[in-house]
């Protein structure tokens, strides 16, 4: 369930990629919307800067969960405050990074912790957090444009995947304590061994 919660935290966080930035190009840096073209490929870059440092990598990456969602959530909470282009291209750089880091470790987990007569089902459930739940965060982030300003928008999609990131650390020191103490009660009950 925590993976599937730091899915769907990850698409929320990055709908204003595709729905803000047209406003972002002409209302907050001024410039054409085929600016918004520019800004999605910086995002793109990161996102495959991230496929060739990912590719390979170890089974426990899951541990690196928490980091990876904040390079994402802090790459779109510096695009929605950038004062300028120049701050906001590396920012969505950073984001994609952390995007696809984020979606590969927490997708690859989901699929590992299933036994495979419920994969199938599984990634039913990944599909809803993934894609599902896109339409609610383009209402969310839209909305907030309109009524408090398109950085406000971006600001509000950055917090879901900052959250997750806590929460995942949260959930990986309370499973951590009760290894612990299943551990300790094992080696204090002679029969536990048997």
């Amino acid at each position: 369930m925590a993976f599937l919660g730091t899915i769907a935290a990850l698409s929320l966080t990055v709908d204003p990629v595709s729905t803000l930035t047209p406003g972002f190009a002409k209302a907050v840096f001024h410039r054409s919307d085929l600016l918004a073209g520019n800004l999605v490929g910086a995002f793109g870059a990161g996102a495959v800067l991230a496929a060739l440092t990912v590719a390979g990598r170890r089974a426990d990456a899951t541990r690196h969960l928490p980091v990876t969602c904040l390079a994402l959530g802090g790459g779109m909470l510096a695009f929605a405050l950038a004062p300028g282009l120049a701050w906001a291209y590396p920012a969505l750089v950073v984001a994609g990074a952390g995007y696809l880091m984020t979606n590969t470790v927490a997708t690859t987990a989901v699929q590992l912790e299933v036994e495979d007569a419920h994969r199938g089902r599984l990634m039913a459930l990944w599909s809803i957090a993934f894609l599902g739940i896109r339409p609610v965060g383009s209402l969310v982030d839209g909305g907030m444009a309109q009524a408090a300003g398109l950085r406000a928008g971006g600001v509000v999609m950055s917090l879901p995947v900052m959250a997750a990131a806590i929460a995942l650390v949260w959930f990986a020191r309370r499973t951590s304590r009760t290894a612990e103490a299943v551990a300790e009660a094992v080696e204090a009950d002679p029969l536990w061994s048997r």
